[in-house]
């Protein structure tokens, strides 16, 4: 049943209120409780929420050369994407991809538009989503980009 002048985001938002309360927040990195990514780990990722260019990619013959990283894939970043890709937890595309359009503002490069990588189709099955799109989203939505899906 449709209620008259509410809107999808506000039902959301309300059902997300509800969870929240029957099922608090707790870190998936440290376990504080709160928030699903507290702001002590993400202030704890190495490299300053800088993006910085993948090292092992830099040969400038190769087709990555300009791929950029935030951090390397360890503690508590590790917690927070490997609960994003394989716990459903898809509630952590916000505050990843907020880290993630940081980086982004920090750094002088330009762009025209964020492409997510693609999953694949039997992934994308049993994931339900594809976590790369919904950073993709984030970022996108807080640096102005395109999001070309």
């Amino acid at each position: 049943m449709a209620v008259k002048g509410s809107s999808a985001g506000s039902r959301e938002s309300l059902w997300v209120t509800l969870l929240d309360t029957l099922f608090p927040p707790h870190c998936v990195a440290c376990g504080a409780a709160g928030e699903w990514f507290c702001r002590s780990c993400m202030r704890s990722i190495p490299g300053e929420g800088r993006l910085g260019q993948v090292r092992r990619l830099s040969n400038a013959s190769h087709w990555l050369a300009g791929a950029l990283t935030l951090s390397p894939h360890v503690s508590p970043l590790r917690q927070g994407v490997h609960a994003l890709k394989y716990g459903g937890m898809r509630v952590l595309a916000e505050p990843l991809g907020s880290l993630l359009a940081t980086g982004w503002r920090q750094q002088s490069r330009q762009a025209d538009c964020v492409v997510p990588v693609p999953l694949h189709p039997r992934n994308q099955r049993r994931r339900g989503y594809n976590q790369a799109e919904l950073l993709a989203r984030v970022l996108a939505e807080q640096t102005g980009l395109r999001l070309c899906a």
